[in-house]
Protein backbone atom coordinates (compact mmCIF):
# COMPACT_ATOMS: atom_id res chain seq x y z
CA UNK A 1 0.00 0.00 0.00
CA UNK A 2 1.23 4.05 -0.47
CA UNK A 3 0.54 6.68 1.35
CA UNK A 4 0.29 9.26 -1.49
CA UNK A 5 -3.25 9.79 -3.46
CA UNK A 6 -3.91 12.52 -5.99
CA UNK A 7 -5.13 15.90 -4.19
CA UNK A 8 -8.86 16.35 -5.24
CA UNK A 9 -9.57 19.19 -7.17
CA UNK A 10 -13.18 21.47 -6.92
CA UNK A 11 -15.30 21.16 -9.40
CA UNK A 12 -14.79 25.05 -10.48
CA UNK A 13 -11.46 24.38 -11.24
CA UNK A 14 -12.78 21.29 -13.55
CA UNK A 15 -14.98 23.12 -15.58
CA UNK A 16 -12.38 25.86 -16.17
CA UNK A 17 -10.05 22.78 -17.45
CA UNK A 18 -12.77 21.71 -19.73
CA UNK A 19 -13.27 25.69 -20.76
CA UNK A 20 -9.31 25.78 -21.09
CA UNK A 21 -9.46 22.54 -23.55
CA UNK A 22 -12.11 24.06 -25.81
CA UNK A 23 -10.57 27.63 -26.40
CA UNK A 24 -7.54 25.72 -27.53
CA UNK A 25 -9.44 23.63 -29.70
CA UNK A 26 -11.57 26.87 -31.29
CA UNK A 27 -7.93 28.64 -31.92
CA UNK A 28 -6.80 25.46 -33.45
CA UNK A 29 -9.89 25.56 -35.39
CA UNK A 30 -10.14 28.94 -36.49
CA UNK A 31 -6.37 29.03 -37.81
CA UNK A 32 -6.93 25.72 -39.76
CA UNK A 33 -10.00 27.52 -41.75
CA UNK A 34 -8.03 30.27 -41.99
CA UNK A 35 -4.95 28.79 -43.63
CA UNK A 36 -8.04 26.83 -45.66
CA UNK A 37 -9.43 29.86 -47.04
CA UNK A 38 -5.95 31.80 -47.98
CA UNK A 39 -5.41 28.51 -50.08
CA UNK A 40 -9.10 28.44 -52.00
CA UNK A 41 -9.10 32.45 -52.40
CA UNK A 42 -5.66 31.79 -53.96
CA UNK A 43 -6.56 29.23 -55.97
CA UNK A 44 -9.99 30.05 -57.29
CA UNK A 45 -8.31 33.87 -58.59
CA UNK A 46 -5.53 32.31 -59.83
CA UNK A 47 -8.21 30.20 -62.05
CA UNK A 48 -9.92 33.33 -62.72
CA UNK A 49 -7.48 35.36 -63.58
CA UNK A 50 -6.53 32.95 -66.64
CA UNK A 51 -10.13 32.67 -67.97
CA UNK A 52 -11.30 36.04 -67.59
CA UNK A 53 -8.42 38.02 -68.10
CA UNK A 54 -8.71 39.93 -64.69
CA UNK A 55 -6.02 39.40 -62.65
CA UNK A 56 -5.66 42.20 -61.08
CA UNK A 57 -8.47 42.80 -59.33
CA UNK A 58 -8.63 39.05 -57.74
CA UNK A 59 -4.95 39.03 -56.85
CA UNK A 60 -5.69 42.47 -55.09
CA UNK A 61 -8.78 40.48 -53.36
CA UNK A 62 -6.61 37.18 -52.67
CA UNK A 63 -3.53 39.65 -51.03
CA UNK A 64 -6.66 41.28 -48.96
CA UNK A 65 -7.67 37.59 -47.84
CA UNK A 66 -3.79 36.63 -46.84
CA UNK A 67 -3.28 40.00 -44.77
CA UNK A 68 -6.52 39.39 -43.25
CA UNK A 69 -5.79 35.77 -42.40
CA UNK A 70 -2.24 36.64 -41.09
CA UNK A 71 -3.97 39.58 -39.34
CA UNK A 72 -6.32 36.90 -37.52
CA UNK A 73 -3.96 34.23 -36.65
CA UNK A 74 -1.49 37.00 -35.35
CA UNK A 75 -4.33 38.30 -32.94
CA UNK A 76 -5.41 34.12 -31.82
CA UNK A 77 -1.98 34.06 -30.61
CA UNK A 78 -1.58 37.15 -28.40
CA UNK A 79 -4.85 35.97 -26.81
CA UNK A 80 -3.26 32.58 -26.79
CA UNK A 81 -0.83 33.77 -24.85
CA UNK A 82 -2.79 35.68 -22.50
CA UNK A 83 -4.73 32.57 -22.13
CA UNK A 84 -1.54 30.63 -21.56
CA UNK A 85 -0.97 33.51 -18.30
CA UNK A 86 -4.84 32.78 -17.64
CA UNK A 87 -4.45 29.41 -17.04
CA UNK A 88 -0.74 29.32 -15.09
CA UNK A 89 -2.35 32.20 -12.68
CA UNK A 90 -5.27 29.46 -12.26
CA UNK A 91 -3.19 26.62 -11.37
CA UNK A 92 -0.87 28.95 -9.21
CA UNK A 93 -4.66 29.64 -7.11
CA UNK A 94 -5.70 26.43 -7.42
CA UNK A 95 -2.50 25.29 -5.88
CA UNK A 96 -2.91 28.00 -3.15
CA UNK A 97 -6.36 27.03 -2.38
CA UNK A 98 -5.60 23.02 -2.18
CA UNK A 99 -2.97 24.16 0.60
CA UNK A 100 -5.02 26.45 2.30
CA UNK A 101 -8.02 23.66 2.05
CA UNK A 102 -6.09 20.69 2.95
CA UNK A 103 -2.53 21.83 5.04
CA UNK A 104 -2.67 23.51 8.66
CA UNK A 105 -0.85 26.96 8.20
CA UNK A 106 0.75 27.11 11.31
CA UNK A 107 2.77 24.01 11.08
CA UNK A 108 2.59 23.01 7.45
CA UNK A 109 0.97 19.66 8.28
CA UNK A 110 -1.79 18.27 6.73
CA UNK A 111 -4.92 19.07 8.04
CA UNK A 112 -8.12 17.43 9.93
CA UNK A 113 -9.76 17.31 6.54
CA UNK A 114 -6.54 16.38 4.19
CA UNK A 115 -6.34 13.53 7.38
CA UNK A 116 -9.91 12.33 7.39
CA UNK A 117 -10.05 12.08 3.67
CA UNK A 118 -6.42 10.35 3.75
CA UNK A 119 -7.38 7.75 6.38
CA UNK A 120 -10.66 6.45 4.62
CA UNK A 121 -8.37 6.08 1.72
CA UNK A 122 -5.81 3.94 4.03
CA UNK A 123 -8.74 1.64 5.44
CA UNK A 124 -10.33 0.90 2.02
CA UNK A 125 -7.15 0.19 0.62
CA UNK A 126 -6.33 -1.99 4.17
CA UNK A 127 -9.46 -3.93 3.67
CA UNK A 128 -9.23 -4.82 -0.11
CA UNK A 129 -5.71 -6.08 0.67
CA UNK A 130 -6.06 -7.40 4.03
CA UNK A 131 -3.47 -5.35 5.86
CA UNK A 132 -3.27 -3.19 8.72
CA UNK A 133 -3.43 0.11 9.57
CA UNK A 134 -2.56 1.87 13.00
CA UNK A 135 -4.02 5.61 14.51
CA UNK A 136 -2.04 7.36 16.85
CA UNK A 137 -3.78 10.22 18.52
CA UNK A 138 -1.08 12.23 20.39
CA UNK A 139 -1.99 15.07 22.48
CA UNK A 140 0.60 17.54 24.72
CA UNK A 141 -0.19 17.32 28.17
CA UNK A 142 -1.13 20.64 29.91
CA UNK A 143 -0.23 22.81 26.55
CA UNK A 144 -2.50 25.54 27.63
CA UNK A 145 0.00 26.83 30.53
CA UNK A 146 2.68 27.31 27.37
CA UNK A 147 -0.25 29.71 25.81
CA UNK A 148 -0.71 31.36 30.05
CA UNK A 149 2.91 32.20 30.45
CA UNK A 150 4.42 33.01 26.93
CA UNK A 151 1.03 33.93 25.04
CA UNK A 152 -0.27 32.80 21.65
CA UNK A 153 3.15 33.54 20.09
CA UNK A 154 5.04 31.36 21.97
CA UNK A 155 2.51 29.00 21.78
CA UNK A 156 2.61 28.59 18.23
CA UNK A 157 6.20 28.51 18.15
CA UNK A 158 6.12 25.32 20.61
CA UNK A 159 3.80 23.48 18.02
CA UNK A 160 5.99 24.17 15.06
CA UNK A 161 8.84 22.85 16.97
CA UNK A 162 6.66 20.13 17.81
CA UNK A 163 5.68 19.45 14.13
CA UNK A 164 9.25 19.17 13.11
CA UNK A 165 10.12 16.33 15.28
CA UNK A 166 6.90 14.48 14.41
CA UNK A 167 7.72 14.90 10.33
CA UNK A 168 11.28 13.35 11.59
CA UNK A 169 9.82 10.59 13.49
CA UNK A 170 6.83 9.91 10.98
CA UNK A 171 8.39 9.35 7.55
CA UNK A 172 6.26 7.99 4.44
CA UNK A 173 5.01 5.96 3.72
CA UNK A 174 3.36 6.79 6.74
CA UNK A 175 1.66 10.15 7.53
CA UNK A 176 1.00 12.78 10.18
CA UNK A 177 -1.22 15.63 10.53
CA UNK A 178 -2.69 17.84 12.76
CA UNK A 179 -6.31 17.46 14.24
CA UNK A 180 -6.64 21.13 16.12
CA UNK A 181 -5.28 22.92 18.45
CA UNK A 182 -2.50 20.76 20.33
CA UNK A 183 -3.64 17.49 19.35
CA UNK A 184 -1.54 15.23 16.26
CA UNK A 185 -2.99 12.23 14.79
CA UNK A 186 -0.31 9.67 12.91
CA UNK A 187 -1.09 7.05 10.50
CA UNK A 188 1.32 3.69 10.55
CA UNK A 189 1.31 1.25 7.97
CA UNK A 190 0.95 -2.51 9.64
CA UNK A 191 2.01 -1.11 13.01
CA UNK A 192 1.92 -3.62 15.58
CA UNK A 193 4.24 -5.02 17.84
CA UNK A 194 7.88 -3.82 18.32
CA UNK A 195 7.79 -1.57 16.01
CA UNK A 196 4.92 0.28 16.67
CA UNK A 197 5.86 0.71 20.28
CA UNK A 198 9.25 1.78 18.75
CA UNK A 199 7.67 4.18 16.90
CA UNK A 200 5.23 5.93 19.82
CA UNK A 201 8.58 5.45 22.32
CA UNK A 202 10.23 8.00 19.93
CA UNK A 203 7.27 10.24 19.33
CA UNK A 204 7.25 10.46 23.56
CA UNK A 205 10.76 11.40 23.80
CA UNK A 206 10.82 13.78 21.04
CA UNK A 207 8.02 15.79 22.25
CA UNK A 208 9.33 16.05 25.70
CA UNK A 209 12.86 17.40 24.88
CA UNK A 210 12.90 21.09 25.71
CA UNK A 211 11.40 24.02 23.28
CA UNK A 212 13.51 27.29 23.25
CA UNK A 213 10.82 29.96 23.73
CA UNK A 214 12.16 33.18 24.19
CA UNK A 215 14.44 32.82 27.23
CA UNK A 216 13.02 30.35 28.78
CA UNK A 217 13.40 26.25 27.99
CA UNK A 218 9.65 24.79 28.16
CA UNK A 219 9.48 20.82 28.64
CA UNK A 220 6.13 19.20 27.74
CA UNK A 221 5.40 15.60 27.84
CA UNK A 222 2.21 14.05 25.71
CA UNK A 223 -0.05 11.35 26.08
CA UNK A 224 -0.71 8.79 23.13
CA UNK A 225 -3.84 6.87 22.12
CA UNK A 226 -3.58 4.22 19.90
CA UNK A 227 -6.28 1.90 17.94
CA UNK A 228 -5.69 -0.32 15.36
CA UNK A 229 -7.54 -1.46 11.96
CA UNK A 230 -8.94 -4.15 12.20
CA UNK A 231 -8.54 -5.69 15.44
CA UNK A 232 -10.23 -2.47 17.48
CA UNK A 233 -12.87 -1.67 14.67
CA UNK A 234 -13.51 -0.82 11.30
CA UNK A 235 -14.62 2.55 10.58
CA UNK A 236 -12.94 6.02 10.76
CA UNK A 237 -15.26 7.04 13.50
CA UNK A 238 -14.93 4.35 15.84
CA UNK A 239 -11.40 3.67 15.42
CA UNK A 240 -10.45 7.55 15.92
CA UNK A 241 -13.63 7.55 19.12
CA UNK A 242 -11.11 4.65 20.24
CA UNK A 243 -7.86 6.14 20.09
CA UNK A 244 -9.14 9.40 22.20
CA UNK A 245 -10.52 6.85 24.53
CA UNK A 246 -6.97 5.33 24.90
CA UNK A 247 -5.09 8.46 24.99
CA UNK A 248 -7.74 9.75 27.89
CA UNK A 249 -6.63 6.35 29.58
CA UNK A 250 -2.99 7.67 29.16
CA UNK A 251 -3.68 11.00 30.71
CA UNK A 252 -5.42 9.56 33.75
CA UNK A 253 -2.37 6.97 34.12
CA UNK A 254 -0.41 10.13 34.62
CA UNK A 255 0.22 11.20 30.87
CA UNK A 256 4.04 11.00 29.34
CA UNK A 257 2.95 7.43 27.92
CA UNK A 258 0.73 5.87 25.86
CA UNK A 259 -2.28 3.34 26.01
CA UNK A 260 -3.37 0.88 23.59
CA UNK A 261 -6.93 0.03 23.29
CA UNK A 262 -8.79 -1.89 25.58
CA UNK A 263 -12.28 -3.24 25.51
CA UNK A 264 -12.41 -3.90 29.29
CA UNK A 265 -11.96 0.07 30.09
CA UNK A 266 -13.83 1.16 27.51
CA UNK A 267 -16.89 1.59 29.90
CA UNK A 268 -14.49 3.54 32.46
CA UNK A 269 -13.17 6.07 30.43
CA UNK A 270 -17.08 6.52 28.48
CA UNK A 271 -17.90 7.42 32.30
CA UNK A 272 -14.58 9.72 32.19
CA UNK A 273 -15.50 11.44 28.85
CA UNK A 274 -19.21 11.88 29.92
CA UNK A 275 -17.89 14.09 32.51
CA UNK A 276 -15.67 15.78 31.20
CA UNK A 277 -18.37 16.96 28.36
CA UNK A 278 -21.16 17.61 31.23
CA UNK A 279 -18.82 19.79 33.39
CA UNK A 280 -19.14 23.34 31.52
CA UNK A 281 -22.73 22.45 31.91
CA UNK A 282 -23.19 21.81 35.14
CA UNK A 283 -20.95 24.79 35.98
CA UNK A 284 -23.64 27.03 34.40
CA UNK A 285 -26.56 25.32 35.89
CA UNK A 286 -25.64 25.09 39.58
CA UNK A 287 -25.62 21.44 39.33
CA UNK A 288 -22.26 21.45 41.49
CA UNK A 289 -23.19 22.97 44.83
CA UNK A 290 -20.83 22.80 48.07
CA UNK A 291 -21.59 20.77 50.79
CA UNK A 292 -20.43 21.43 54.31
CA UNK A 293 -18.52 19.10 56.70
CA UNK A 294 -18.18 20.51 60.31
CA UNK A 295 -14.90 20.71 62.45
CA UNK A 296 -15.32 20.76 66.07
CA UNK A 297 -13.39 21.82 69.12
CA UNK A 298 -11.86 18.89 70.58
CA UNK A 299 -11.21 20.16 74.37
CA UNK A 300 -14.69 21.61 74.22
CA UNK A 301 -17.27 19.59 71.53
CA UNK A 302 -18.03 23.15 70.05
CA UNK A 303 -18.64 22.99 66.71
CA UNK A 304 -15.85 26.04 65.19
CA UNK A 305 -16.43 26.00 61.50
CA UNK A 306 -17.11 23.55 58.54
CA UNK A 307 -15.02 22.57 55.61
CA UNK A 308 -16.61 23.01 52.14
CA UNK A 309 -16.93 20.17 49.79
CA UNK A 310 -17.95 20.16 46.30
CA UNK A 311 -20.67 18.21 45.12
CA UNK A 312 -22.11 17.31 41.86
CA UNK A 313 -25.88 16.11 41.18
CA UNK A 314 -25.52 14.22 38.01
CA UNK A 315 -28.79 13.77 35.79
CA UNK A 316 -27.28 10.00 34.85
CA UNK A 317 -24.63 9.02 37.26
CA UNK A 318 -26.34 10.11 40.59
CA UNK A 319 -24.18 12.18 43.41
CA UNK A 320 -20.46 12.80 42.69
CA UNK A 321 -18.01 13.65 45.15
CA UNK A 322 -15.11 16.11 44.79
CA UNK A 323 -12.55 13.43 44.05
CA UNK A 324 -14.56 11.98 40.94
CA UNK A 325 -14.40 15.39 38.71
CA UNK A 326 -11.99 18.10 40.66
CA UNK A 327 -9.02 16.25 38.57
CA UNK A 328 -10.87 16.55 35.71
CA UNK A 329 -11.75 20.05 36.41
CA UNK A 330 -8.14 20.64 36.81
CA UNK A 331 -7.04 19.09 33.43
CA UNK A 332 -9.51 20.61 31.30
CA UNK A 333 -9.10 24.38 32.55
CA UNK A 334 -12.04 24.44 34.36
CA UNK A 335 -10.46 24.61 37.86
CA UNK A 336 -10.83 28.26 38.02
CA UNK A 337 -14.39 28.84 37.41
CA UNK A 338 -14.92 25.94 39.83
CA UNK A 339 -13.40 27.18 42.79
CA UNK A 340 -15.06 30.58 42.40
CA UNK A 341 -18.41 29.20 42.07
CA UNK A 342 -18.07 26.98 45.02
CA UNK A 343 -16.67 29.82 46.77
CA UNK A 344 -19.32 32.30 46.12
CA UNK A 345 -22.01 29.86 47.05
CA UNK A 346 -20.64 28.99 50.07
CA UNK A 347 -19.48 32.67 50.86
CA UNK A 348 -23.39 33.23 50.33
CA UNK A 349 -24.57 30.14 52.88
CA UNK A 350 -22.68 31.35 55.61
CA UNK A 351 -23.96 34.72 55.31
CA UNK A 352 -27.44 33.32 56.39
CA UNK A 353 -26.40 30.93 59.57
CA UNK A 354 -27.21 32.60 62.62
CA UNK A 355 -23.37 31.99 64.12
CA UNK A 356 -20.28 33.40 62.44
CA UNK A 357 -18.32 30.27 61.89
CA UNK A 358 -15.72 29.52 59.56
CA UNK A 359 -15.72 28.27 56.26
CA UNK A 360 -12.59 26.03 54.72
CA UNK A 361 -12.49 26.19 51.00
CA UNK A 362 -9.65 24.09 49.41
CA UNK A 363 -7.40 25.69 46.58
CA UNK A 364 -6.20 23.33 43.48
CA UNK A 365 -2.39 23.34 43.50
CA UNK A 366 -2.40 24.36 40.12
CA UNK A 367 -4.06 27.94 41.66
CA UNK A 368 -0.90 28.61 43.65
CA UNK A 369 0.61 29.28 40.37
CA UNK A 370 -1.70 31.75 39.44
CA UNK A 371 -2.27 35.62 40.67
CA UNK A 372 -6.04 35.02 39.66
CA UNK A 373 -6.27 33.38 42.66
CA UNK A 374 -6.23 36.35 44.90
CA UNK A 375 -8.62 38.56 42.56
CA UNK A 376 -10.91 35.32 42.93
CA UNK A 377 -11.20 35.05 46.39
CA UNK A 378 -11.55 38.93 47.13
CA UNK A 379 -14.65 39.25 44.14
CA UNK A 380 -16.13 36.39 46.38
CA UNK A 381 -16.01 38.10 49.55
CA UNK A 382 -17.07 41.19 48.37
CA UNK A 383 -20.31 39.94 46.42
CA UNK A 384 -21.30 37.55 49.31
CA UNK A 385 -20.33 40.46 52.53
CA UNK A 386 -18.68 37.53 54.26
CA UNK A 387 -15.98 39.23 56.48
CA UNK A 388 -12.45 37.21 55.37
CA UNK A 389 -12.03 36.52 59.07
CA UNK A 390 -14.69 33.80 58.00
CA UNK A 391 -12.72 32.40 55.24
CA UNK A 392 -10.07 29.89 55.76
CA UNK A 393 -8.24 28.52 52.24
CA UNK A 394 -6.94 25.39 52.37
CA UNK A 395 -3.41 24.71 50.36
CA UNK A 396 -1.53 21.52 50.02
CA UNK A 397 2.01 20.73 50.50
CA UNK A 398 2.26 19.74 46.97
CA UNK A 399 1.44 23.04 45.22
CA UNK A 400 4.55 24.70 47.44
CA UNK A 401 6.86 22.60 45.54
CA UNK A 402 6.78 23.58 42.12
CA UNK A 403 7.31 27.70 42.33
CA UNK A 404 7.95 28.77 45.76
CA UNK A 405 8.46 32.18 45.49
CA UNK A 406 4.99 32.83 43.65
CA UNK A 407 2.81 30.78 46.21
CA UNK A 408 4.47 32.53 49.18
CA UNK A 409 3.35 35.97 47.14
CA UNK A 410 -0.16 34.84 46.61
CA UNK A 411 -0.19 33.53 50.33
CA UNK A 412 0.94 36.70 51.60
CA UNK A 413 -1.99 38.67 49.63
CA UNK A 414 -4.43 36.69 51.19
CA UNK A 415 -3.27 37.25 54.37
CA UNK A 416 -3.43 40.84 54.11
CA UNK A 417 -6.90 40.76 53.34
CA UNK A 418 -7.09 38.64 56.49
CA UNK A 419 -7.73 35.36 55.03
CA UNK A 420 -6.29 32.94 56.67
CA UNK A 421 -4.61 29.31 55.67
CA UNK A 422 -4.39 25.85 56.57
CA UNK A 423 -1.65 23.48 55.10
CA UNK A 424 -3.66 20.34 54.05
CA UNK A 425 -2.84 16.70 54.43
CA UNK A 426 0.27 17.70 56.23
CA UNK A 427 2.92 15.01 56.23
CA UNK A 428 1.92 13.43 53.05
CA UNK A 429 3.64 15.86 50.39
CA UNK A 430 6.76 18.14 50.44
CA UNK A 431 6.46 20.30 52.98
CA UNK A 432 9.48 21.69 54.98
CA UNK A 433 9.73 23.73 58.18
CA UNK A 434 10.95 26.63 55.51
CA UNK A 435 7.41 26.75 54.10
CA UNK A 436 5.73 26.36 57.30
CA UNK A 437 7.65 29.34 58.61
CA UNK A 438 8.09 31.95 55.69
CA UNK A 439 4.03 30.95 54.36
CA UNK A 440 3.03 32.40 58.00
CA UNK A 441 0.59 28.98 57.96
CA UNK A 442 -2.37 29.27 60.44
CA UNK A 443 -3.16 25.77 60.91
CA UNK A 444 -2.26 22.44 59.92
CA UNK A 445 -4.14 19.84 58.89
CA UNK A 446 -3.25 16.15 60.11
CA UNK A 447 -4.41 13.55 56.99
CA UNK A 448 -6.60 11.08 57.84
CA UNK A 449 -4.48 8.20 57.22
CA UNK A 450 -2.39 8.53 60.06
CA UNK A 451 -5.90 8.25 62.20
CA UNK A 452 -6.97 5.16 60.35
CA UNK A 453 -3.61 3.51 61.09
CA UNK A 454 -3.32 4.84 64.67
CA UNK A 455 -4.11 0.92 65.66
CA UNK A 456 -1.31 -0.59 63.86
CA UNK A 457 1.81 0.46 65.68
CA UNK A 458 3.19 3.01 67.73
CA UNK A 459 4.87 4.72 64.84
CA UNK A 460 1.52 6.33 63.97
CA UNK A 461 1.05 7.11 67.32
CA UNK A 462 4.74 8.70 66.93
CA UNK A 463 4.07 11.01 64.10
CA UNK A 464 0.85 12.98 64.97
CA UNK A 465 2.61 13.55 68.66
CA UNK A 466 5.49 15.20 66.32
CA UNK A 467 2.93 16.41 63.79
CA UNK A 468 1.09 18.40 67.25
CA UNK A 469 4.07 19.11 68.97
CA UNK A 470 5.70 21.34 65.80
CA UNK A 471 2.02 23.06 64.97
CA UNK A 472 1.98 24.26 68.72
CA UNK A 473 6.20 25.17 69.01
CA UNK A 474 5.11 27.33 65.46
CA UNK A 475 1.91 29.22 66.86
CA UNK A 476 -0.30 27.06 64.68
CA UNK A 477 -3.16 25.16 65.37
CA UNK A 478 -3.84 21.14 64.45
CA UNK A 479 -6.55 19.83 63.28
CA UNK A 480 -6.48 16.06 62.38
CA UNK A 481 -8.98 14.35 59.64
CA UNK A 482 -10.59 11.57 59.51
CA UNK A 483 -12.18 11.19 63.27
CA UNK A 484 -14.99 8.35 62.51
CA UNK A 485 -15.38 7.07 66.31
CA UNK A 486 -15.35 8.78 69.63
CA UNK A 487 -11.82 6.97 70.81
CA UNK A 488 -10.40 8.44 67.61
CA UNK A 489 -11.67 11.99 69.44
CA UNK A 490 -10.55 10.86 73.02
CA UNK A 491 -6.99 9.66 71.49
CA UNK A 492 -6.32 13.04 69.52
CA UNK A 493 -7.74 14.89 72.27
CA UNK A 494 -5.55 13.15 74.82
CA UNK A 495 -2.59 14.55 72.46
CA UNK A 496 -3.44 17.88 72.42
CA UNK A 497 -5.02 17.72 69.08
CA UNK A 498 -6.75 21.23 68.59
CA UNK A 499 -9.53 20.51 65.98
CA UNK A 500 -11.12 17.04 64.82
CA UNK A 501 -13.36 16.54 61.72
CA UNK A 502 -15.14 13.47 60.41
CA UNK A 503 -17.92 11.24 60.01
CA UNK A 504 -18.12 11.16 64.16
CA UNK A 505 -19.40 14.46 64.00
CA UNK A 506 -21.28 14.58 60.97
CA UNK A 507 -20.85 13.66 57.03
CA UNK A 508 -20.84 16.59 54.70
CA UNK A 509 -24.59 17.76 54.11
CA UNK A 510 -25.79 20.11 51.91
CA UNK A 511 -26.50 23.86 52.53
CA UNK A 512 -30.21 23.32 53.46
CA UNK A 513 -29.34 20.82 56.62
CA UNK A 514 -26.79 23.43 57.82
CA UNK A 515 -29.47 25.52 59.87
CA UNK A 516 -31.41 21.84 61.35
CA UNK A 517 -27.36 20.75 62.54
CA UNK A 518 -26.77 24.39 63.79
CA UNK A 519 -30.19 24.30 66.56
CA UNK A 520 -29.12 20.96 67.14
CA UNK A 521 -25.83 21.61 68.38
CA UNK A 522 -25.21 23.51 71.76
CA UNK A 523 -23.06 26.99 71.09
CA UNK A 524 -20.93 26.04 74.05
CA UNK A 525 -20.53 22.12 74.34
CA UNK A 526 -21.29 21.46 70.59
CA UNK A 527 -21.43 17.78 69.20
CA UNK A 528 -17.84 16.50 70.16
CA UNK A 529 -17.19 14.54 72.83
CA UNK A 530 -16.71 15.97 76.66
Amino acid sequence: MVSNRPLPQSESAERWHRTRRWLYGAIAVCSVLALLGMATFDVVGTLYSYTRGAGGTVSAFVDLCIVASFALIAVLAVYSHDLSREVARRREAEGTAVQLALFDPLTGLPNRRNFLQTFDWWLETAEREGTRVSLVVLDLDRFRAVNDLHGHTGGDAFLQEVAKRLRRVVRAPHFVSRLGADEFAILILGGEGADLVRTVRRLLKETRRPVRIGEADVILTASIGIAIFPRDGTSRELLLQRADLSMSRAKAAGRNTYASFDPEIDSEIRFRLSLEADLPKALKSGAIVPYFQPFVDLSTGAMVGFEVLARWHHPEHGMLGGETFIPLAEEIGLIDPLFGHILKAACSEAMLWDRPLRIAVNASPLQLGERRLVETVIACLEESGLPAERLEIEITENSLVHDFPLALEIVTALKSVGVSISLDDFGTGYSNLRHLNELAIDKIKIDKSFIMRRGEGEVTQTVVDLVVALGHSLGLKVTAEGVETLSDALWLKERGCDFGQGYLFSEAIPPGDVPALLAAADPATGIGPQ
